[in-house]
């Protein structure tokens, strides 16, 4: 019996850093429940493709080869073009009208490169926004990237953003400011202070404000104002209907220092972001969902969710 009782949202997910797909470089994303392979094409785009070659079935990501932004097949050779065409067979004149690979739509933005999960004639319905923090030379140039598999699916881990109770019973933040929240479409945007004593270094705390907005339901960006600024992006990437490769990326605002003493004195206090993000997992792997849960008066906002949530199952692509 499936754990979850809805598969896989139809949504952006992110699958790789930018500079993770270089070169003539194939990369193997097994996310999606499917087997999925990365590459960037003649123009330096890059391109998601089905794995399995129409062929006779060969794993591309396993013994293929990236040549000029096309990709080779390990069994016999078969060559597809970044949109998933056969353009070649070695041993035959005539390519078979159907030998083509399925293209995922893709998108590359803020260093990070996300593909979108739906049927394949389906379109995106909203984007993933630039940030003009990214490439800003008063922030570090690049993620502090933190990467976990839990044992849960993108929407608990989406529900968990509005729980504003559990702030403070699992993540010992103590509210100083109210709890605002507005859905908007396939987003949602809140905001709160809290104060934490941070369990990386017991005798400091920090107060300071979050602003948090979520496009779709696999994707969460909260920009923390305290005594240092940074920017945290989850992205809940699905592996299959009941697995998440939970993939988050930090950014900080240098405050004038040089490199060498930001990240000095930023370590500690960047690295409290990813002892905040586990202190959920032992919760998400042990729970169980329930359709219709007790909720009191305060907890609406988790039905709301709910309700919101379900724009991102509109086809059996996600079943």
């Amino acid at each position: 019996m499936a754990r979850f009782p809805f598969g896989i949202p139809n949504t952006w997910y992110m699958v790789a850093y930018s500079d993770e797909i270089q070169g003539d470089e194939l990369k193997s994303l097994p996310y999606l429940g499917q087997n999925l392979i990365a590459f960037r094409g003649s123009e330096g785009r890059v391109s998601v493709l089905d794995g399995y070659c129409p062929h006779l079935g060969a794993n591309l990501a396993v013994g293929g080869t990236c040549e000029g932004g096309t990709v080779r097949c390990p069994f016999h050779g078969w060559r597809y073009d970044e949109t998933g065409a056969c353009i070649e067979v070695p041993y035959a004149k005539r390519i078979p009208q159907e030998a083509r690979l399925r293209q995922f739509h893709v998108l590359e933005r803020n260093g990070m490169i996300f593909v979108w999960h739906g049927a394949e004639e389906s379109e995106p319905f909203f984007e993933i926004p630039e940030i003009p923090e990214w490439h800003d030379p008063a922030w570090t140039d690049r993620w502090m990237r933190f990467e976990w598999t839990i044992k849960t699916h993108p929407q608990e881990i989406s529900e968990n953003g509005v729980d504003r109770q559990h702030f403070e019973s699992v993540h010992l933040m103590e509210p100083v400011a109210d709890f605002q929240l507005r859905f908007d479409g396939p987003r949602y945007f809140w905001s709160t202070g809290v104060k934490k004593e941070l369990e990386t270094d017991p005798d400091y705390s920090d107060e300071f404000t979050m602003h948090g907005e979520n496009h779709g339901i696999a994707y969460s960006l909260i920009r923390h104002r305290g005594h240092f600024n940074t920017i945290a992006i989850t992205n809940f990437t699905a592996v299959d209907r009941e697995t998440v490769c939970m993939k988050m990326g930090i950014l900080a605002e240098r405050n004038g220092m040089e490199s060498g003493e930001l990240e000095a004195e930023l370590e500690i206090y960047m690295l409290e972001h990813g002892k905040v993000a586990e202190q959920d997992f032992r919760i998400w792997e042990n729970k169980r969902y329930l359709a219709q849960p007790k909720l009191v008066e305060s907890e609406q906002l988790i039905a709301e969710h709910r309700k919101w949530a379900e724009q991102f199952y509109a086809d059996e692509a996600s079943r």
